[in-house]
Parts: C-alpha cells; structure tokens; sequence
C-alpha cells in the first residue's frame, strides 16, 4: 500500500514538473513571437516567417502561442501585400505618364527598355488589380479573426 501511495506520489510530482516545463516553453514561445513582431515592424518579412517557423518546430506543446502566431502570420502577408501593391502600382503609373511628363522627367521615351514597359502596360494593370485582391484578402481575414 505504501508502494502505490509512493508511486501516485512520484508521478504527481513529475507531471508537475512537466506542466512547469511546459510554461516555460510557452515563455519561450511567446517570446519568438514577440521577436517575430518586432522584426515585422522593422520590415523584415523573411525573418518573422522564419521566427515562426521555429516556434511551431521548437514548441509544438504551446498551442496558444501557435495559434496567435497563425494569426500573425496573416498580418505578415498582408504587410507583404501591401508593399508589393505599392511597388507595383508606382511602376504602373511610371507606364502610363504621357510623353510629355516623362520629358519633363529627363527619362528618355525612345528607349528600347521603356517601349517594353509601356507595351506591358495591360499585364501591370492585371498584377496590380491581384495585389489589390490580395491585400484586400487579408485585411478582410485579419478582421473575421479579431
């Protein structure tokens, strides 16, 4: 009788000590997270898709931590969204400035590499319509998760 009440005691204590060790590792999480955040803010897409990735494979058993970091996920991809628009939607504009604004400009019209741009004018439009639907997308997603 001693024995079992030894051996319930024994495994008591070590599933305690399994909760604390999973705090702890929920901590750590937490931790990546708010590493991924700041990077983000600081416009390092590539990093924070990185930090997140090592979350989920450091700390599988922090399933809260998980699941705020797929919600931040989106939010990278919607940043990531948005720049690309903006870069898409500048290059777009520069395609259709009349001749006369891109004189004023100094850029020379005649040049082989700006005809490419202006005869691809349509495709710019079609990819900064996607950029657009993409951004759009995960402003739309974000806001059914808040």
């Amino acid at each position: 009788m001693k024995q079992i009440a030894l051996l319930l005691l024994l495994t008591g204590c070590l599933g305690l000590c399994g909760c604390h060790d999973d705090d702890r590792g929920t901590e750590q999480a937490a931790a990546l997270l708010e590493e991924a955040r700041v990077e983000l803010g600081n416009g390092h897409f590539d990093r924070s898709y990185r930090l997140l990735d090592s979350l989920r494979a450091t700390y599988p058993k922090a399933v809260d931590v998980r699941r705020a970091a797929l919600l931040f996920e989106d939010t990278i991809h919607w940043e990531e969204a948005k720049v690309e628009l903006a870069a898409i939607d500048s290059i777009y504009t520069f395609a259709c400035l009349d001749r006369e604004e891109l004189r004023s400009t100094g850029i020379d019209t005649l040049s082989a590499q700006f005809k490419r741009l202006r005869d691809h004018a349509d495709s710019l439009r079609y990819a900064v319509d996607r950029a657009y639907q993409k951004v759009r997308f995960f402003e739309r997603k974000i806001a059914e998760q808040q």
